[in-house]
């Protein structure tokens, strides 16, 4: 029982660190907007994802699989790279002074640092989006709903998302009035049986 109960308590210490990071993150980039203090900055990031946390997720997804695809591609272009440079006459041959014995090992090396370098990139990357998303939506805040000073194609893409977050709770609606419509019958039909 009471090892039930930790687990409980720490599956909700987990969840609450999580929102905490989301929320300190995102009320650093308004602090960084506004020059307002962490309270008011955590307080405006409120307002703006409970009006726009959809749409923004639905983004912020997006940037996560380009984050990703970039760490890795990064990661491996730097280590094919390397690798290519190390198999030339210069680094290949074995009376060089720049001779490499083990071209494989030092291309992993490479790997290593690509890897760093684009995890730190990516990170950069990660406020950047995460900054111009926020901007997007405290425009839309301010202007009833219209971004007035946001790019065309920002605009665009934030108006799908939004558009695709509509439609999705349109169907999930519709299919929890269909499973309502199935237990009415359900209930109807046992009535008639008894």
């Amino acid at each position: 029982v009471v090892s039930s109960c930790l687990t409980c308590v720490l599956c909700c210490c987990k969840c609450v660190e999580g929102i905490l990071r989301f929320v300190s993150k995102n009320a650093y980039i308004d602090m960084a907007i506004q020059s307002s203090g962490f309270c008011q900055s955590v307080r405006n990031v409120g307002h703006v994802v409970i009006d726009h946390g959809a749409s923004m997720a639905l983004l912020n997804g997006a940037t996560v699989v380009f984050q990703i695809v970039g760490v890795f591609a990064i990661t491996a272009v730097s280590g094919l790279v390397a690798y290519a440079m190390l198999n030339t006459d210069t680094f290949a041959n074995p009376y060089s002074h720049r001779f490499v014995p083990h071209p494989g090992l030092a291309a992993g090396f490479a790997c290593v640092l690509g890897f760093i370098v684009a995890w730190a990139f990516m990170a950069v990357f990660d406020v950047a989006t995460d900054t111009i998303l926020i901007c997007v939506a405290k425009d839309m805040q301010q202007h009833s709903g219209i971004a007035t000073k946001a790019p065309r194609k920002m605009k665009n893409m934030f108006d799908r998302a939004k558009e695709k977050v509509y439609l999705q709770k349109q169907l999930e609606a519709k299919m929890e009035q269909k499973r309502e419509q199935k237990r009415q019958a359900e209930v109807r039909r046992k009535r008639r049986e008894s």
